[in-house]
């Protein structure tokens, strides 16, 4: 497991644990006391690799018995052009992990139901996904997509927005694999803009502006610079350069699982100004 886990950083994966909505393994299943790969019925049990990069954004199925099955993914390959017989295309990832904050389980089990009854995502439940103070949270594959405060109306209603071109920016946290500060300025520049448009907006950076002082965190000084770039309709384009700067909020009780007020770093646009 620890090999796994540390294959997986090296390469820039993210590992997330994920079952059919419902799905309940009992504890005489196949596997389950000796660890390999497969369900009650002892059918192999299945991986899928997402590639949520600009242009590829495609995921790879495949299938596994054995954990040294897992072991031998190459991560770090690029997959290939032609994935679509692999399985899945558009999958919907809601966070239940009531380990990690109960929240998530509560809030998102619901989620979870709503879409898979009124949509045509493939919907997984999934561990952890990050952000559980915005439970319910939730994932859009390929893309990578991120969307939290949901419950089951809204749930529905952002994956029909998204199949339709459009972020509902009530609901938006952004692109899985993007730094913090490129997801604020992307968000600056939409409010900005007033355009939610899927692929509206591409982003390049950040570059930070300032030295730090020793020993201080890099979302806590800046300011940071990103460029981005507006398509406003095809063949339309205007670059501008959107300057942020990391401030602590007050404490707060983010979350279920929190006991004691904690703070966070938010970014805020402190210049917005197109480029020649």
């Amino acid at each position: 497991m620890e090999a796994g886990v540390a294959g997986a950083a090296a390469s820039g994966t993210n590992v997330l644990l994920i079952r059919r909505h419902g799905r309940h393994r009992p504890a005489a299943s196949a596997g389950a006391e000796t660890g390999t790969g497969a369900d009650a019925e002892g059918r192999p049990m299945a991986w899928a690799i997402a590639d949520t990069s600009p242009g590829v954004e495609r995921v790879l199925w495949g299938s596994w018995r054995e954990p040294a099955d897992l072991l031998r993914l190459d991560l770090a390959a690029p997959l290939p052009p032609a994935v679509d017989g692999t399985g899945p295309q558009r999958l919907a990832l809601v966070c239940t992990n009531g380990k990690r904050d109960q929240c998530c389980a509560l809030r998102g089990r619901p989620v979870a139901g709503a879409i898979a009854a009124a949509t045509d995502w493939d919907t997984w439940e999934c561990s952890h996904l990050g952000g559980h103070r915005f439970a319910a949270t939730m994932m859009l594959l390929p893309t990578g997509d991120m969307f939290g405060w949901l419950d089951q109306e809204s749930a529905v209603e952002v994956t029909r927005r998204f199949d339709a071109g459009h972020l509902v920016r009530s609901h938006y946290r952004g692109r899985c694999g993007q730094p913090e500060q490129v997801q604020a300025a992307l968000h600056a520049a939409a409010v900005r803009l007033g355009d939610f448009r899927r692929g509206a907006l591409q982003a390049s950076g950040p570059r930070l502006l300032a030295d730090q002082a020793d020993g201080e965190a890099p979302g806590d000084a800046g300011p940071w610079e990103v460029e981005v770039v507006h398509r406003a309709r095809p063949g339309e384009e205007a670059a501008y350069r959107v300057v942020l700067a990391g401030m602590k909020t007050a404490p707060a009780f983010l979350s279920c699982a929190d006991d004691v007020p904690k703070a966070e770093t938010h970014y805020k646009a402190v210049a917005f100004n197109r480029l020649p």
